[in-house]
């Protein structure tokens, strides 16, 4: 089993000067789920609106040594029932050499928090 050793990681919204950046980790994160048809143009149209302030969610990106690690996205979600706006964290990606290091927890963290 490999060890990763931690890496101290910053959480923070993804900027848009960022963004293009983050990009192919949301290919990765389409391939690992086998996604046939990955297309760069629709995906930057796509999650783009989620680049703060959004009303529709928001990028979370993991950042460690100038590059990006991990990134989750979360969409803003109302419930009916308690009358309330939830946080539904639908994306969670973490580079596969960085994973057991805590980058994942660290954004798991990082979204309950918002």
């Amino acid at each position: 089993m490999l060890e990763t050793m931690p890496v101290k990681v910053e959480i923070a919204p993804v900027s848009l000067e960022q963004f293009e950046e983050l990009l192919p980790l949301i290919a990765a994160y389409q391939r690992f789920y086998e996604v046939e048809d990955i297309d760069d143009d629709r995906n930057r149209a796509f999650f783009r609106r989620f680049l703060a302030p959004s009303e529709d969610g928001l990028l979370l990106g993991a950042r460690a040594e100038g590059r990006f690690r991990g990134y989750a996205c979360l969409y803003w979600h109302f419930r009916s029932t308690l009358a309330a706006e939830t946080v539904l964290m639908n994306d969670l990606f973490v580079q596969p050499d960085d994973r057991g290091g805590g980058v994942g927890r660290a954004l798991i963290e990082a979204s309950a928090d918002v």
